[in-house]
């Protein structure tokens, strides 16, 4: 079950929703991958694997929480450019 949910929450809801943040903020999708990650997984935040999460992805994994779309849009915008 932890192994399922930190999967579903690094493919899911952190590579999926960075993929669309990029080409449209504003996307339904983005709601819905989270609603998806609470409905079959609602003690997700408890998951013990999230600290293998890595600094990148545990900074996008809190700025997804805090709705912060435009912040993450900015940082993948500034990595395409080194």
């Amino acid at each position: 079950y932890d192994a399922l949910c930190y999967l579903t929450i690094y493919h899911v809801y952190i590579a999926a929703s960075v993929r669309v943040i990029r080409i449209d903020k504003r996307s339904k999708l983005i709601g819905r991958f989270a609603s998806y990650l609470r409905d079959n997984f609602p003690d997700y935040e408890k998951n013990p694997y999230l600290n293998r999460l890595g600094q990148n992805k545990t900074l996008i994994y809190k700025a997804l929480q805090g709705r912060h779309y435009s912040a993450i849009r900015a940082l993948f915008k500034i990595k395409d450019s080194l």
